[in-house]
């Protein structure tokens, strides 16, 4: 019996779509364990990164007196002014800034249990004063 010989680009193509696949599993592994991401986020990460970050109102209403401090810095609002005074936020205005990791962007959030403003990383974009 002859051997069959199989033509290079079908096995270049096996081989590149073998290649990735290996290196998305790899990534989605690293956002679950390393990152801690939600399996949900993980896996359409690609989708995530690419939007900008918008500014988004708060769900419950905090009360306009309360004040808070940042706990996290450097904390940005969303023109990419740098916030100096985090010591001297209003609670109910946490969500107008922004925690910048590298060029991810993550919202802060008003944590009514000790009285901070926290990052949320539930939620991260492109920062949107590196795009405009």
């Amino acid at each position: 019996m002859a051997k069959t010989i199989e033509p290079f680009p079908s096995i270049f193509i096996g081989n590149f779509i073998l290649f990735v696949v290996i290196a998305y599993v790899g990534i989605v592994l690293k956002l679950i364990f390393v990152d801690k991401k939600p399996f949900e986020k993980a896996v359409v990460f690609f989708l995530e990164q690419s939007k900008p970050l918008q500014k988004q109102d708060t769900e419950i209403p905090i009360d306009e007196t309360l004040n808070c401090s940042i706990r996290d810095q450097p904390a940005y609002d969303f023109e990419g002014n740098e916030f100096q005074d985090v010591r001297n936020v209003k609670c109910a205005e946490c969500h107008n800034y922004v925690y910048k990791q590298g060029d991810q962007c993550f919202p802060y959030k008003h944590n009514s249990d000790e009285g901070y403003c926290e990052v949320n990383t539930a939620i991260s974009g492109l920062c949107p004063f590196d795009i405009q």
